[in-house]
């Protein structure tokens, strides 16, 4: 969710330039804490699976590419608003990494990304887009992607503070969310959409 300030014209007649304040609305993203059911552990668990997914769709085929672009982005937000979960015990309601980045940066003891780390935070960015098709200004996504994405995920792991790293050593790929993940034997798997 964006920022936005949304004004209307002046309905009171004879004041000039003057703006009658009931028109004004600015409408703020939500803050999210832990009241609201959210953990660091789950947060941390729905990145990684989620970046661990796109791994996955994009070395299926070429038809996968824009899924594997969203969930990439939507994996790295997950990590990011995990760490602001750690760090500052809430996070905004925003799916922007740079602004989530940008958060951590300015108000956490956290070193830079790398020059390449930072474009490859700037293309995944806009892979939030790929939720939906954008025919007046198609994203381009590619195979070649992965390995600067993957490296961003590195380089974010290798920046989080120790007790974030703690909790992901603690991870269990069963328990996610408050559910225990389980999977019935199928005797035989069915490649379902090749």
């Amino acid at each position: 969710m964006r920022t936005y300030l949304l004004v209307a014209h002046n309905t009171r007649k004879g004041k000039g330039d003057e703006l009658d304040s009931s028109h004004l609305r600015i409408r703020v993203p939500r803050i999210f804490t832990a009241a609201d059911g959210l953990t660091v552990a789950d947060l941390l668990h729905f990145g990684f699976d989620h970046t661990a997914s796109a791994k996955v769709l994009i070395e299926r085929n070429a038809r996968h590419y824009d899924s594997a672009g969203y969930l990439a982005h939507l994996g790295i937000e997950c990590l990011l608003k995990a760490w602001h979960l750690h760090a500052f015990e809430k996070y905004q309601g925003v799916h922007g990494l740079e602004v989530l980045w940008n958060g951590l940066r300015a108000n956490a003891e956290v070193h830079q990304l790398s020059t390449k780390d930072l474009k490859t935070l700037h293309v995944l960015d806009n892979y939030a887009e790929l939720r939906y098709p954008t025919l007046n200004s198609p994203l381009e996504i590619g195979s070649d992607d992965w390995p600067n994405m993957s490296a961003l995920e590195r380089a974010l792991l290798r920046r989080m503070p120790k007790a974030l790293k703690e909790v992901i050593a603690g991870l269990h790929w069963s328990k996610k969310g408050g559910r225990v993940l389980m999977e019935k034997p199928i005797a035989r798997r069915q490649n379902a959409g090749n």
